[in-house]
């Protein structure tokens, strides 16, 4: 099948905390390619300062069943250039980091990329490949077909270049470089057909450095958007308003001193008992006089009443 017009090429580009996502590309040569779908899934252990790597390759063929193994080239500089130049086999059958036959085989959920049944192109931003940076594919083009495999040796965290490719010589009998149809040759320079538009898989290499971080470099024909501007340094904060000082409370008056407590009475002198007492004892006196005087006088009155008339 091919699609409408000539699609063109969109690849995200992104990183995540504790999880890198590369973004692998094929260098083939041959006949027409229909290859045209890249995502990454590495999964990084900070335990041991290194990662392990699935990678997964979508094509427009529907049907096309998976075929061939995953190989990484190591380059001689994190600078190089030209993809062709990168010709240590590192990690593949016989590779001088790590030895084994990566086969490709059917999708699987990694990290965090939950497939769908029959995934789609229009499938590829929802499955778990946080945009951009995760996953790459043909804009306007058809996915129909996946192939996956993850590499058998964990990869260290230190500086390096590697382009990913196909194994030359994997073990029986998984199918050899040489040997690949179509369906999974990669879109490239002399080899774009159908639903490949613009997405150009020649010169492309993953870099990586010591602290695990991965990016994509050295892609060649592909389109990539604008990278967002980036963010106005914060203003720099005003100092927090310091709020007027609170006015000081009144000042107590100084304390007081109590009055002075009178002091204590003198007993009274003789003098003045004198004077209170003679003043009581006459009018004592006084009142027993005129006391016994009317008595007196009521007795005689009394004693003449009672005397017999002459």
């Amino acid at each position: 099948s091919r699609g409408g017009g000539p699609p063109q090429a969109v690849t995200f580009l992104n990183e995540l905390p504790m999880s890198r996502y590369l973004l692998g590309a094929l260098l083939l040569d041959g006949a027409a390619a229909h290859t045209n779908m890249v995502g990454i899934m590495p999964v990084v252990d900070t335990a041991n300062n290194d990662f392990t790597l699935s990678i997964v390759f979508g094509t427009y063929h529907s049907g096309a069943a998976p075929e061939g193994a995953l190989a990484l080239y190591s380059c001689p500089s994190t600078s190089t250039t030209a993809a062709s130049s990168c010709t240590t086999l590192a990690y593949g059958e016989g590779g001088s980091a790590g030895s084994s036959t990566n086969a490709l085989g059917a999708i699987a959920d990694v990290g965090n990329v939950v497939w769908p049944a029959n995934p789609t192109a229009s499938d590829l931003l929802s499955v778990g490949f946080a945009a951009p940076g995760e996953v790459a594919f043909a804009l306007g083009g058809t996915v129909v077909a996946y192939q996956q495999a993850t590499i058998g040796s964990s990869i260290p965290c230190t500086a390096a270049r590697f382009r990913v490719d196909y194994d030359p010589a994997p073990a029986s009998p998984t199918v050899a470089k040489s040997a690949l149809g179509q369906d999974y040759i990669p879109c490239a320079t002399g080899t774009m057909v159908g639903s490949c538009g613009t997405f150009d898989m020649t010169n492309t290499f993953v870099d990586v450095d010591s602290s695990c971080n991965v990016v994509l470099a050295g892609i060649v024909g592909v389109t990539f958007p604008p990278a967002p501007p980036p963010s106005p340094p914060p203003l720099p904060s005003s100092p927090p308003s310091t709020p007027p000082p609170s006015p000081l409370p009144p000042s107590s008056p100084p304390p007081t001193s109590p009055p002075p407590s009178a002091p204590p009475s003198s007993p009274p002198s003789d003098t003045s008992i004198v004077v209170i007492v003679v003043p009581i004892v006459i009018g004592v006196l006084l009142l027993c006089a005129v006391g016994g005087g009317i008595l007196y006088m009521r007795r005689k009155g009394s004693a003449k009443e009672n005397l017999p008339e002459a």
